[in-house]
């Protein structure tokens, strides 16, 4: 793995008959409980190194951008017969396998999940009709009587992006500037108002995360949407789930975002870190959602959409 890069690395391993492995080690494969023999031809040591951009080098020399674990390049899992610890592979190219580092086969595995589970959930309405009323999702969701279905409804969407690193996904969020008019000082995604040039939800998304945070919309690979959020001051919000390859330089527009920083989707993904609060607002109590992380707090329609990702992580 090259200095700059938070991608996977091979280096320094054998090649038996195609197959990469880590120190002369020899895994059994699980389908067929057979294992590299000593006939199996040694193509040598080599250094096989993925940089941050999606760029293979082989001994120094590129050869090409090429997604991980994707159709043309799927992962295969052996197992040692003795440990039981999984020995994961890549295909590279014909006749070539890669072994994985274990902490990025579980990284793969992770994102693989989130997308799978994304393509299940049926996004929309359609996903919320257990929630009451209309079958809506929204800041009424602990709030019943803030929900008014003759109110006209402003279309917006947000960025909801999950950062790849070493270490496992991140939720990127950013905290607004104190001097805006509206949620000042709040916690967000990236993402506002449908404009007339936006064709669709994901074109206001990126082009919103790019404004707000410099966010290069060639950096972000769409993997599925959320449910529509309602929000109390009358939008319509599509939460377009995204993810970034690692590094990132973002460029936050000083006047809207006073800081982007990540999150660790895991923290989300823990029911001890979820709580319900309320405050009286206009002489009424009103319930919300909230992740206190470290000094970020985070609630109200941000909370309610990373809600629904939990939800969506566990079915």
């Amino acid at each position: 793995m090259d200095g700059q890069s938070d991608g996977p690395s091979f280096g320094d391993t054998k090649s038996r008959g195609g197959i990469a492995t880590a120190d002369g080690e020899s895994p059994t494969d699980a389908a067929s409980g057979s294992r590299p023999g000593p006939d199996w031809p040694s193509c040598g040591d080599f250094d096989m190194k993925i940089a941050r951009d999606g760029t293979w080098s082989y001994r120094g020399s590129p050869i090409g951008r090429k997604r991980l674990a994707d159709a043309a390049h799927p992962l295969r899992v052996l197992h040692d017969a003795e440990s039981g610890e999984p020995a994961p592979y890549i295909l590279v190219r014909d006749g070539l396998e890669a072994r994985l580092a274990r902490a990025v086969f579980y990284h793969l595995v992770e994102l693989a999940a989130v997308e799978r589970r994304l393509r299940a959930a049926a996004p929309g309405r359609r996903s919320a009709l257990t929630l009451q009323p209309e079958g809506t999702r929204g800041d009424h969701e602990l709030n019943p009587d803030l929900y008014d279905p003759e109110r006209p409804m402003k279309a917006a969407a947000v960025l909801v992006p999950l950062v790849e690193r070493a270490a496992g996904l991140n939720v990127l969020l950013t905290r607004r500037t104190a001097h805006l008019r509206d949620h000042a000082g709040q916690i967000a995604f990236p993402g506002g108002r449908l404009e007339p040039q936006d064709a669709d939800a994901l074109a206001c998304a990126l082009r919103e995360s790019e404004e707000e945070v410099g966010l290069q919309r060639d950096l972000v690979t769409p993997i599925g949407q959320l449910d529509v959020y309602v929000t109390r001051t009358g939008f319509e919000v599509t939460p377009v789930v995204g993810r970034i390859a690692a590094p990132l330089e973002l460029t936050p527009d000083p006047f809207e975002v006073a800081e982007a920083f990540e999150v660790p989707l895991a923290f989300f993904l823990d029911p001890a870190n979820r709580e319900v609060q309320s405050r009286v607002y206009q002489g009424k109590t009103r319930h919300f959602y909230v992740y206190p992380y470290r000094d970020y707090y985070i609630w109200g329609a941000t909370a309610g959409m990373l809600n629904n990702l939990v939800e969506v992580m566990g079915t």
